[in-house]
């Protein structure tokens, strides 16, 4: 068969390639790779798929693909921000989405692999639920991500799935459950390989989802805790014997983020999907308990167990044993060692019960106190408190523990725990070891806590910036949280892993890794963590010069104010919209989210003062009298990050308006890998007519924001450096530097100003109009300089040169 795509031919029997020009020499993975992406163009093709077909093997980096779908493109003249023929699926693979002509005018043949089971991908606009989550939903296996901060898991990733997690609207339950696969939300759990030989009939999962304990009002009554802990109980049973089974607290995550379906239905796993859904329940009996256990199979076959026992939690064993016997003989026994006592608590902890936990735990006599697993429940009570040093003195005392050296699993997850908090409490010396210490006891287990391991131990290098330690660490963290179906851990890898690719100069990159994982985020109502992962995309987008991306993303974060009780994320949602109201020139929309700002109560000197710099570049660029005392309030703020304090700076200098001695002795000293420092070297340089400082700090700088392809502050730099030149009669120096630029005029006000001011002052009437008429489209509420309008005359050299560009420097 011969493809057709462009002026490009693929030959699938005869493997060449050619070209207008003949044939061309293509490397074998990159010819299998779009042959295989043509050839199931109907679909998104999963990476762990591709890489299969292409490497014959499993264990290749996603480096190594992203390079071979990098040759692809290139070869079709296309490229990761156009995608005309090969589109990224954010958190997933790739799909064709090219044109295709075939030579013999036939479709191809279906592919001989069979297709992957198709999951479902919650519906974005309905998914407005990130940097941390609130306190009590983190655990203290989940450490956080070092700062504040794609498309969800689609058609083909296996799901997360409850009896209520379909989106039913207006009771039309035949459309929901035609519709399921695009509204319903999901936990990517990972395929298990079991023994042979099984019936038909009783053909072990790939997919098992374990759902809150139903109980009889005697039993809830009598025992509450049984609802969460005995499906937490169940879940941990399963997953000792290999299944992989999603945490519960992401299940208990999804159903909250879902409405119920309506009453007497009952949720079909082919619907979904799913191999095995698990609908426990619990009765009271005069005798006992009676555990019982429904499932559900995709083929039809579905199971029903039971036992009674006087104890309950011998009845659950029972049911577990003989589940985990008919699903493919496994062996059974090795049941939990969990007491009562630990099951109660770890329920309550899943139900966020905190002061019931207390309750319990000064009610205990103190033999059940000293029990391992009941001491640290309650160093994670503390730690969900926030009470980090009593937390973390729990934990020293139970690695003091000399049983704890032979059970290699548990200590991990105690050492893994006492990272975290070391992390939160910015001991990063101490976090790492313990960090390091727990990777070494669960070396041999795999699984979530080792993920969870090692993603802290990925956050400690990430923020000491070396970066090859952290990719390596993030890296092989996400992939062991997707196997194990934890995908709320998934989301917080890619986070880490967003942060890394803006660090390393990869923003396209770190925008799928966000989008990703504020979709996981929304899938889960996780709402805090999607907010604070929003703003993280509103400010790449913003730093990508990509505006109207950036008000769609803000939308998105707006919609979640009525439902976020956090004060400081309700603030930071505000004030990435007032910065891409600015940006867009939207000035009266701007004034008045920054006085909604001005509502919420104080959340921090750092928020302060970025409300002051957004407050301060809005009368500026009003060309009010508050503009400078605003900025200078900023520069006076020694807390007050580089990027707010370059801002205000930039500002005084346009006005122009003295910068304050000690701020520019402040100004000097940053850190050497910051764009903004060197930005604000050059600025205090410059105010003390040391140019030739200036032009070196500036031109660093630029530099640097050149190779973080950060296009604002690439701009940032460009506007600094044509301060310095134009009155030197070096303006065309400056031109030739923001040639980069130059595409941005089309879409940003700024940009367009600068090359408006450059061309001008080199004489180009033909560009000067095109730049100064596109500043003009872009310019919304804002006003263009006059002197930008009437063509360069010579005493303009005498003109300072922030009067003449003073609406270029916001």
């Amino acid at each position: 068969m011969q493809y057709h795509v462009a002026d490009i031919v693929l030959d699938s029997a005869s493997r060449l390639v050619s070209g207008p020009q003949g044939r061309l020499p293509v490397p074998r993975r990159v010819f299998d790779c779009l042959v295989y992406l043509i050839e199931r163009r109907e679909r998104a093709v999963a990476r762990d798929e591709l890489i299969l077909y292409v490497w014959k093997r499993s264990n290749v980096s996603d480096t190594q693909l992203a390079q071979t779908v990098l040759r692809a493109r290139r070869l079709l003249r296309d490229d990761s921000s156009e995608q005309r023929q090969i589109r990224t699926v954010p958190g997933f693979g790739y799909h064709w989405v090219g044109t295709v002509a075939y030579a013999e005018g036939g479709e191809p043949d279906a592919a001989a692999t069979p297709p992957a089971i198709s999951g479902a991908v919650a519906d974005e606009s309905t998914a407005d639920v990130p940097p941390h989550p609130p306190l009590q939903s983190r655990t203290m296996a989940d450490p956080a991500p070092p700062v504040d901060l794609r498309q969800g898991p689609s058609a083909a990733e296996s799901p997360l799935v409850s009896p209520v997690l379909a989106r039913w609207r207006s009771g039309l339950w035949l459309a929901a459950s035609v519709a399921v696969a695009a509204t319903i939300l999901l936990l990517k759990l990972a395929a298990t390989y079991l023994p042979s030989g099984v019936a038909a009939a009783a053909a072990v999962p790939r997919r098992v989802v374990i759902l809150p304990v139903e109980m009889d009002p005697a039993a809830a009554a009598d025992v509450a805790w049984a609802r969460l802990g005995l499906m937490d109980l169940l879940a941990s049973r399963l997953r000792a014997q290999g299944l992989v089974v999603p945490p519960s607290e992401s299940v208990l995550a999804a159903l909250a983020a879902l409405p119920p379906p309506p009453p007497g239905t009952a949720l079909r796993p082919q619907m979904l999907q799913v191999d095995l859904l698990l609908q426990p329940r619990l009765s009271r009996l005069s005798s006992g308990w009676e555990f019982s256990l429904e499932g559900r199979r995709a083929n039809g076959a579905d199971l029903h167990l039971q036992h009674q026992h006087p104890q309950v939690l011998q009845a659950a064993a029972a049911v577990g044993d003989t589940l985990i016997a008919n699903l493919g003989q496994i062996q059974a026994g090795g049941s939990d060692s969990s007491s009562e006592t630990a099951l109660r608590l770890r329920a309550a902890l899943l139900g966020n019960e905190l002061e019931t936990i207390r309750g319990w735990l000064a009610a205990l006599p103190p033999a059940q106190r000293s029990d391992r697993e009941t001491r640290y429940l309650a160093a994670e009570l503390d730690y969900r408190a926030g009470r980090l040093g009593e937390s973390r003195a729990a934990l020293d005392d139970l690695l003091r523990d000399a049983e704890l050296a032979a059970d290699t699993a548990f200590r991990g997850r105690v050492l893994a725990a006492r990272g975290s908090i070391a992390m939160r409490q910015r001991d990063d010396a101490a976090s790492e070891r313990d960090f390091a210490a727990a990777i070494a006891a669960l070396a041999d287990r795999g699984g979530r806590d080792l993920g969870r391991a090692l993603m802290g131990r990925g956050g400690i290098a990430l923020r000491q910036q070396r970066l090859a330690d952290a990719q390596a660490d993030l890296s092989r963290a996400r992939s062991l949280l997707d196997a194990a179906g934890d995908d709320l851990g998934v989301a917080r890898a890619e986070v880490n892993l967003a942060l890394l690719d803006r660090r390393q100069g990869r923003p396209l990159e770190a925008l799928d890794q966000l989008q990703s994982a504020a979709t996981r985020f929304g899938n889960y109502a996780a709402i805090n963590e999607l907010s604070a992962t929003l703003g993280s995309i509103v400010d790449l987008q913003c730093g990508l010069l990509r505006w109207d991306d950036a008000l769609a993303s803000s939308d998105r974060a707006q919609r979640l104010l009525p439902r976020l009780i956090d004060r400081q994320l309700r603030t930071r949602v505000l004030h990435a919209r007032a910065e891409v109201l600015l940006g867009l020139g939207r000035l009266a929309e701007a004034g008045a989210t920054l006085e909604a700002v001005g509502r919420e109560e104080a959340a921090g000197d750092a928020d302060a003062a970025r409300s002051e710099l957004l407050a301060a570049e809005l009368a500026f660029t009003r060309g009010e009298r508050a503009a400078a005392t605003r900025a200078r309030s900023v520069l006076m703020r020694i807390d007050a990050p580089p990027d707010l304090r370059l801002r205000a700076a930039q500002i005084l200098q346009a006005l122009p308006s003295p910068l304050p001695e000690f701020a520019m002795a402040a100004m000097e000293n940053g850190p050497v890998e910051d764009v903004d420092a060197w930005l604000l070297r050059g600025l205090s340089h410059q105010s003390r007519h040391d140019y030739s400082k200036a032009e070196n700090s500036v031109r660093e700088g630029l530099q640097r924001a050149t190779a973080l392809r950060d296009l604002r502050e690439q701009r940032q730099a460009a506007l600094a450096l044509a301060g310095l030149l134009s009155t030197h009669g070096r303006s065309s120096e400056v031109l030739s530097l923001a040639a980069p630029l130059a595409a941005q005029a089309s879409r940003d006000y700024d940009t367009a100003l600068l090359f408006a001011r450059l061309h001008r002052e080199a004489s180009d009437a033909e560009n000067w109009r095109t730049a100064l008429h596109r500043a003009s489209a872009l310019a919304g509420e804002r006003r263009v300089p006059e002197s930008l309008s009437l063509p360069w005359q010579p005493e303009d050299e005498h003109v300072p040169v922030p009067q003449v560009a003073r609406a270029a420097l916001r």
